[in-house]
């Protein structure tokens, strides 16, 4: 991760610590983060990101802008814990900081915990786009290599239900998908 603070001319390396993939038993695979928010909050330094290797990631926690980085206790869901994560979304919900999404995962306490959603884990599903003037609207993706169905929760992931299955693929060669929700239009993806 590269962070510039305002009227800088440079990008500075805030990333997660190199020591995290060191050793026999790693934190994480890779230091390589692949997306994150930063708290919508003015003056905030509180950056969620993931963080990994492509295909496996876990969720991480910065409060000073990246000069210190944790991992946030994650609660699984139970359904399933043979895949690995990809976290390819991860965002703060645009009008509540306390909720953020980040995979299969949602946190309601700003990311210091996350719990998976079982919904999602039954459907092979990880969250993709959040409509950002109505932020309770949040769209998932099955992971599985059809890649075929999009699933829509209007209550953050509380409830979901089977958005769109158009009969096609979206991206199998990839490992994410090109995915936008409208900023006003929560209908429109």
């Amino acid at each position: 991760m590269m962070l510039t603070e305002p009227g800088s001319d440079y990008f500075e390396d805030r990333g997660v610590p190199e020591e995290w993939r060191e050793g026999s038993n790693p934190v994480i695979p890779w230091t390589s983060q692949y997306n994150g928010g930063i708290e919508p909050v003015q003056g905030s330094n509180k950056i969620i990101t993931s963080a990994g290797y492509s295909f496996d990631t876990k969720v991480a926690s910065t409060t000073d802008a990246g000069q210190n980085w944790t991992l946030p206790s994650v609660v699984e869901s139970g359904i399933s814990t043979t895949y690995k994560e990809y976290h390819l979304f991860v965002k703060f919900h645009s009008t509540d900081p306390s909720v953020v999404y980040a995979g299969n995962k949602i946190s309601t306490d700003a990311g210091q915990t996350f719990r998976g959603v079982a919904y999602l884990d039954n459907m092979s599903g990880s969250i993709f786009g959040m409509c950002d003037k109505y932020p309770d609207v949040i769209y998932a993706i099955n992971r599985n290599n059809s890649r075929n169905k999009i699933y829509r929760s209007s209550d953050r992931g509380q409830n979901w239900n089977l958005y769109t299955s158009p009969g096609w693929t979206f991206t199998p060669l990839d490992s994410r998908p090109v995915f936008n929700v409208h900023p006003a239009d929560p209908k429109r993806v």
